[in-house]
């Protein structure tokens, strides 16, 4: 009768908690746990507390939500996050009690205690401007929710954003009735700063992108910020940053070693832009003038269904378990390498940076670094024995004497798409 669908990563030392509460209501016919890539041991935990455990096809909540609930046979799914924690061993039950009984659609847990910083800062206020009616739930931004499965087919589950914050939103829109319920549960509102400005940031993205499609703001408005929070979050210097303190960072080439054919014409025939692209396959400039006009999102969406090598999801976890942080570096777009790095659980991905304005593609691009290797030792202060390669259009840095000149030399020409 319900399903319950816990995303997770790197949870293993809370997950059998999460699950021993989910297996508590008779009500619950299947506990699923979808792991994103973990690497400590989070699959293993899960099976031993008696979960069946499902990869996620791309990294984020959002995606492990959807892939959750294509596993999922029941008619009521409930959401908790890896972390989850209550004294209440008959959680499950109340939270699906309004939707069993017929009252409501959308039930979201809240703990009873005062809203944290990130809600009464960011969403609360933010919901009373744009979405007054949505503004009493204590807690909107709670990832322990129940839903029933026809709602939850019908709504939209996105990869990027705030996904929990966004499908109360849609479920609004869609008619659904929503409730909010309290549960007996601790919370730690100790985040570090850093943490909570760029949750915030997704809070707020979420918020003013649900604004603009529901006719309460301007789309352009929306649409100029998304281009330029993308644009700044493209730059490698911005995504090396989080990797900043590396001992090991391993480079694998997305064109050769990762997908089993030419992604960047695997997307273009797609979008209906094979024939332009595959005539200027060897000019980067030529190319992203190919793909002017093309909404982002059907970018994504192709590069989601580029076929991948067998095993190299698996390759990347086991590189990243054993201490490395993983790279995917292309000779193409950036937009297509990073919906790959996410496929396979990267740390990061390099390619050439294509423009968007209005979420489409304006035809400019901004061509990769080089030389990339000298430029990854430089932002990471690392040695050129800490970098290894794989893919033949790749040379490995295997020692110091003799490597910035062999680094430099390989790295001399512009990558070309």
């Amino acid at each position: 009768m319900i399903s319950v669908v816990i995303p997770t990563h790197n949870e293993s030392a809370s997950l059998d908690t999460v699950i021993w509460l989910a297996s508590q209501s008779p009500l619950v016919s299947e506990i699923l746990v979808v792991d994103d890539g973990s690497t400590n041991g989070t699959q293993e935990a899960a099976m031993r507390a008696g979960a069946r455990v499902i990869p996620s096809t791309v990294l984020g909540r959002g995606g492990s939500m959807a892939d959750g609930l294509r596993a999922a046979t029941s008619e009521v799914v409930v959401y908790l996050g890896g972390d989850f924690n209550s004294a209440d061993d008959r959680v499950i039950e109340r939270m699906a009690r309004p939707i069993l009984g017929g009252q409501a659609d959308l039930v979201k847990a809240e703990s009873g205690q005062k809203s944290n910083r990130l809600t009464t800062l960011t969403a609360k206020p933010l919901l009373a401007t744009f979405f007054p009616e949505l503004a009493h739930f204590n807690e909107p931004l709670s990832g322990a929710v129940a839903v029933h499965r026809p709602l939850l087919e019908r709504l939209p589950i996105e990869l990027d954003g705030h996904v929990d914050l966004a499908m109360l939103i849609d479920a609004h829109f869609a008619g659904a009735r929503l409730a909010e319920v309290t549960i007996s549960a601790p919370r730690d509102d100790r985040q570090p700063l850093a943490q909570l400005d760029e949750l915030a940031t997704e809070v707020v993205r979420t918020i003013m992108h649900r604004a603009a499609l529901y006719g309460r703001l301007s789309i352009g408005q929306v649409q100029t910020v998304d281009d330029a929070d993308r644009r700044a979050k493209a730059e490698l210097s911005a995504m090396l940053h989080r990797i900043k303190g590396c001992d090991r960072v391993v480079l694998i080439d997305m064109d050769t070693e990762l997908v089993a054919q030419d992604a960047l014409r695997f997307v273009a025939d797609r979008v209906g832009r094979g024939g332009c692209v595959a005539a200027n396959r060897t000019d980067a400039a030529a190319v992203s003038q190919c793909l002017e006009g093309v909404p982002r999102e059907e970018l994504v969406d192709a590069a989601r269904q580029v076929p991948l090598r067998p095993g190299v999801v698996e390759m990347v976890v086991e590189l990243r378990k054993q201490g490395n942080r993983v790279g995917v570096v292309s000779e193409g777009f950036d937009v297509v390498a990073e919906t790959i790095r996410r496929r396979v659980f990267a740390d990061f991905s390099v390619g050439h940076h294509l423009h968007f304005a209005g979420g489409r593609a304006t035809g400019a691009v901004t061509q990769a670094p080089e030389p990339l290797l000298i430029h990854l030792m430089e932002h990471l202060e690392i040695g050129p024995e800490q970098i290894v390669t794989v893919g033949h259009r790749l040379t490995a840095a295997c020692g110091i004497q003799g490597a910035m000149r062999q680094l430099a030399e390989q790295f001399a020409e512009p990558m070309l798409v």
